[in-house]
């Protein structure tokens, strides 16, 4: 895998070609779901329980609408694709990060979603985004997190803490909402108090090139899931495997 070029960076905020999102005829019971968790979070974490009452009140100033056949959800003004609410963001950065993301590898943020090839990583007591213990510090060729660094309060010590899991030359891919997206904004309708922040490529960028990560690639712009992408790499030379293994072809031959 090469990943040493030239960086390559989308600041103009033109959107990607977007993937066809899986055809979806249960959309009412996908959200009434979603807002069932969302009120089971808030149960489990007190701090939300007030984002998620003002959530549940935001919520009445989203209108479902129909436009050439296709769905959408109107919010102050802004029309959004019912494609958003349904789950399942990776599909749409899935081929890029596949580019990226080989040999053995973390999923953090997971749930019913892995990435492909990703032992995953998810919300529980044992394990999640800020503990670790499974995988020993410099072992893994990349850590993939799509949409959930929005939900870490930490986040900084989240990152710090990914990177440290990665070999030299390991790949962290972080998928992330995109700011103008304000359905998902802390306290908006759809994730109430469940996103701790709003992330933004130079926010996350600053962070990243602060620890002495490399930015290999990155798209500042919104794609078709109203989301960017940042590539980052962990200085050195190792070459991951394409298959899922602790040791690289290189490192085998040795």
């Amino acid at each position: 895998m090469n990943v040493t070029g030239a960086i390559r960076t989308n600041q103009g905020g033109a959107a990607i070609a977007r993937a066809q999102p899986p055809c979806n005829n249960v959309a009412g019971t996908t959200i009434r779901m979603q807002t069932l968790t969302r009120w089971q979070r808030a149960l489990r974490h007190p701090d939300e329980i007030w984002p998620a009452i003002i959530c549940a009140v935001r919520r009445r100033g989203v209108r479902e609408i129909e436009r050439h056949g296709e769905r959408f959800y109107e919010y102050k003004g802004q029309l959004y694709p019912a494609y958003l609410h349904e789950g399942n963001a990776g599909v749409f950065i899935r081929d890029k990060a596949q580019e990226y993301c080989q040999g053995a590898g973390i999923d953090v943020g997971a749930n019913e979603w892995p990435f492909p090839g990703a032992e995953t990583v998810d919300d529980t007591a044992n394990e999640n985004a800020l503990k670790l213990d499974r995988d020993p510090d410099a072992s893994l060729y990349f850590v993939y997190s799509s949409h959930c660094l929005a939900h870490i309060a930490a986040w900084q010590s989240a990152l710090n803490l990914w990177s440290t899991k990665l070999k030299p030359g390991g790949i962290l891919f972080l998928y992330l909402p995109h700011e103008s997206m304000l359905l998902w904004k802390p306290g908006g309708p759809w994730v109430g108090g469940a996103h701790k922040w709003s992330p933004t490529h130079d926010v996350v960028v600053d962070h990243l090139t602060g620890c002495g990560m490399e930015i290999i690639e990155s798209n500042a712009g919104r794609d078709g899931y109203w989301s960017f992408h940042i590539c980052a790499r962990k200085p050195g030379n190792v070459k991951a495997s394409t298959r899922k293994s602790d040791t690289s072809p290189a490192e085998k031959e040795k």
